[in-house]
């Protein structure tokens, strides 16, 4: 080859890949924490490049829940990733759905200090949660009846604010317990504390997925389905590539590898199939939602998700 032939290749390939990133779209998806075990696949899937596949540039921004559902209304970002959130707000009447779901297990965990080894050592003691209403507080009341306690009566649950804030509350002993986020519980098995029940062994609920306003579903569907071709390959990636998911948690989230190995497995275990959580595991997401949001009134699937741009994915797939 010449060096003039050379040149135009070269140059054609540069006309080419600048093409390509200017054909990308730029796309916000919004979630309320910085970093952590629930947004590592999202993370690890815009690392891997499976939404620019997709023409997609997708830029991940941490907003606190409430500003962002705000934000999401306003246009200000595109999507959120908070599946929970956008039940509860669909539930008061506010126009957005969720169109997948990533992680249909609360990956939380109710532990306790070294001495908490039962029910009968919580009883009259002090469980630190986040909010009320959060996942995490979900998660500890689950936790709690299975375990044979009353949580209205029987323990005294404490809204304390961030997981920080909770992990230094126990390691000081001013609670008995807390509800802890993956990979905080392993941190704390590490340093001598019990873990008492995993919540995602005894219910689905909606953790994470890709939640749209009503206006961008009709309005940019095949941006839409972009995002859902690009959450599809993230999912299906982590089972395919579980050591670069693993290293992925090490280098980007800093866990330790026996933390990352442990963090990887229950992510991987706690996914939907094809982005979907099945009617009745739904039906009773919503009756669950509904009684911490306070709504007497029946809320159908459609009222909090719309599925029809992922089956429209799937469809092509076949």
């Amino acid at each position: 080859m010449n060096l003039k032939a050379g040149l135009a290749i070269c140059l054609l390939y540069s006309v080419c890949s600048t093409g390509a990133i200017a054909a990308a779209e730029k796309v916000v998806i919004a979630h309320s924490v910085q970093l952590s075990a629930t947004i590592a696949p999202l993370l690890y899937g815009i690392q891997r490049g499976f939404f620019r596949d997709e023409n997609i540039d997708l830029e991940y921004r941490m907003l606190p829940t409430h500003i962002g559902v705000k934000a999401l209304l306003n246009n200000e970002i595109d999507y959120l990733y908070s599946a929970g959130t956008a039940i509860r707000a669909s539930m008061r009447g506010l126009p957005i759905r969720a169109l997948s779901y990533d992680l249909e297990r609360l990956t939380h965990y109710l532990m306790g200090r070294p001495a908490v080894r039962s029910a009968a050592d919580l009883r009259g003691k002090i469980v630190g949660v986040s909010s009320p209403g959060a996942s995490g507080d979900v998660a500890a009341r689950a936790c709690l009846r299975s375990l044979g306690l009353e949580p209205k009566k029987d323990v005294i649950i404490v809204s304390m604010g961030s997981d920080a804030i909770r992990y230094s509350a126990i390691k000081a002993g001013s609670v008995e317990a807390i509800i802890a986020p993956l990979p905080r519980n392993i941190q704390l098995k590490k340093e001598g504390l019990n873990e008492l029940c995993y919540a995602g062994a005894l219910f689905k609920g909606a953790v994470s997925g890709v939640v749209a306003t009503l206006e961008r579903i009709r309005g940019k569907p095949e941006q839409a389905k972009a995002m859902l071709r690009g959450v599809l390959k993230t999912s299906r990636s982590l089972t395919r590539e579980k050591n670069s998911f693993i290293e992925f948690l090490v280098t980007r989230v800093k866990l330790d590898r026996d933390v990352a190995i442990e963090t990887a497995s229950v992510l991987i275990e706690a996914q939907t199939k094809n982005g979907i959580i099945e009617e009745p595991d739904l039906l009773h997401v919503i009756e669950t939602e509904k009684q911490i949001v306070g709504v007497d009134k029946p809320i159908k699937i459609a009222d909090v998700a719309d599925y029809s741009l992922l089956r429209e994915v799937l469809s092509k797939e076949r």
